[in-house]
């Protein structure tokens, strides 16, 4: 009965975003959210983090030494999964020019991630995040969702932000003028 109700709510919110216009809850609801993306000057927290071989190490450490484009999302994640193939593309296309594609996946499973680097051909690196309440410490930049992007410069210091998935506007024309030095960051904290 109880997965029933959440059948009937979750189809209600589907419809309030998708047919009713102007609907000042649903309007309150997206102000809260924030924006999709933007600049920012977020110092990113520093947690261990295991790597697929299994090394406990600082997310920082598994930054690169000019930019790094950090990913937070997991296998259950629909969205997630369609993200998959740009951020490989990402990493193809930029790793020679000292910038670093990391996927935090918050998956325990480890099975799971790895069944994904096999379907999507993964070489990007994969580590996997802390559990919930250890992210939980960190800040709500972390808990607003996923997939999460973020530009990280050397520092540890976010300077570019994207909440969800974007279909209709792929990532790398959004980071490439940083990435390639034609837009400078937000100067931060």
């Amino acid at each position: 009965m109880r997965s029933e109700g959440v059948t009937r709510y979750a189809l209600w919110l589907l419809a309030c975003f998708v047919g009713c216009g102007d609907n000042p809850y649903v309007e309150r609801m997206l102000e809260k959210m924030g924006p999709l993306e933007g600049p920012t000057t977020y110092q990113l927290p520093n947690p261990l983090v295991l790597t697929r071989a299994g090394d406990s190490v600082p997310l920082h450490a598994t930054f690169g030494d000019r930019w790094t484009v950090l990913n937070i999302g997991g296998t259950w994640c629909a969205f997630c999964r369609l993200e998959m193939s740009e951020l490989q593309s990402l990493h193809e296309a930029w790793s020679d020019q000292d910038t670093r594609v990391v996927w935090v996946a918050l998956d325990s499973p480890e099975d799971q991630v790895e069944e994904w680097v096999r379907r999507f051909g993964l070489t990007l690196p994969i580590v996997h995040g802390p559990s919930g309440d250890e992210w939980g410490r960190f800040g709500s930049a972390w808990l607003k969702g996923v997939p999460r992007t973020f530009l990280v410069d050397s520092a540890g210091v976010a300077r570019f932000f994207v909440r969800g998935f974007r279909e209709s506007a792929p990532l790398e024309p959004l980071l490439a003028p940083f990435l390639s030095g034609e837009l400078s960051p937000p100067e931060g904290p």
